[in-house]
């Protein structure tokens, strides 16, 4: 029962995904004739010397993509891309369909940009977290992270992406069109990283303290942060030390660092970012990576 209410609401928040992000591209993006990269990018541009349907561009560049992903990634992901592909290219061409007959919200290129850019990303973030992809670029980076895990979503997106603008500014000779999509995609590669990896940053904790036990035991009874003893030997007091180890969510770390300085305002304690956390109360062990 569980398993079915989350692969129910998986399809929910993908619909609204496709949704969010129909809406950054018809009522930001094709408005200012703004081709930010990937598939959207390019039907934007057909659209714009054409008057041709971006959501329908959009869908027919996107089928070989989607052939691609079948035989290189597997069933699921394709029929949830081909689901997010249609409800978000449908979605495009009514919006923009409707929105033809009202005041745009805006003009000015670099609003456009911003707004459209935050809109599409969250979309798109909203839509990979549940396992699929609105097609396009978003194929595309899925293959190479199958390959290369190292390489955040978001960076693929920039380096694709800034191929498709260069292309678009030499074809258009429009060298602002080109700066302001520029502005669309940083918006949109720093959207999405945040709401793919966001939620999983946490800070890496290495305390060295003359009071392990004290300051452990109210790290597990006010912050219910797990914490692991390291046995330590001291270089220049030559003498055993318990070091503690621990990972604490962004948000508690504040916390974190007044309870051990509280207890101990010499304790020697190192800092560092983790991006990604597997275990309770973190990312589950087997978790798909995106």
């Amino acid at each position: 029962m569980k398993n079915h209410r989350k692969a129910a609401a998986d399809w929910i928040v993908m619909t609204i995904g496709c949704l969010i992000f129909a809406a950054g591209i018809a009522l930001f993006f094709e408005p200012a004739a703004l081709a930010p990269g990937g598939a959207s990018g390019i039907a934007i541009i057909v659209n714009s010397l054409t008057d041709f349907p971006t959501g329908t561009t959009i869908l027919l560049i996107n089928i070989p993509l989607l052939a691609a992903g079948f035989f290189a990634i597997g069933g699921e992901f394709v029929v949830k891309s081909l689901y997010a592909t249609v409800v978000s290219s449908v979605s495009i061409d009514l919006i923009a369909h409707f929105y033809a007959e009202m005041e745009p919200f805006s003009v000015d290129p670099m609003l456009c940009a911003v707004a459209g850019g935050f809109l599409s990303a969250f979309g798109m973030g909203l839509v990979f977290r549940c396992g699929g992809s609105t097609g396009g670029t978003d194929i595309i980076a899925k293959l190479i992270r199958k390959k290369r895990r190292d390489v955040p979503t978001g960076k693929i997106f920039l380096a694709v992406d800034s191929v498709i603008i260069a292309a678009s500014a030499i074809a258009s000779r429009e060298i602002a069109s080109a700066l302001y999509a520029g502005v669309a995609l940083f918006v949109t590669t720093t959207v999405l990283d945040r709401v793919l990896y966001g939620t999983d940053q946490a800070k890496f904790l290495v305390i060295i303290s003359n009071v392990p036990e004290q300051i452990a035991e109210v790290l597990l009874r006010k912050i219910d942060v797990g914490v692991t003893y390291a046995n330590g030997f001291g270089g220049y007091t030559s003498h055993e030390k318990k070091i503690l180890l621990c990972a604490v969510k962004k948000h508690h770390y504040p916390r974190v660092k007044d309870i051990v300085t509280a207890h101990d305002p010499t304790a020697f304690m190192i800092v560092s970012s983790a991006s990604e956390v597997y275990g309770e109360g973190y990312k589950p062990h087997g978790a798909e990576e995106l």
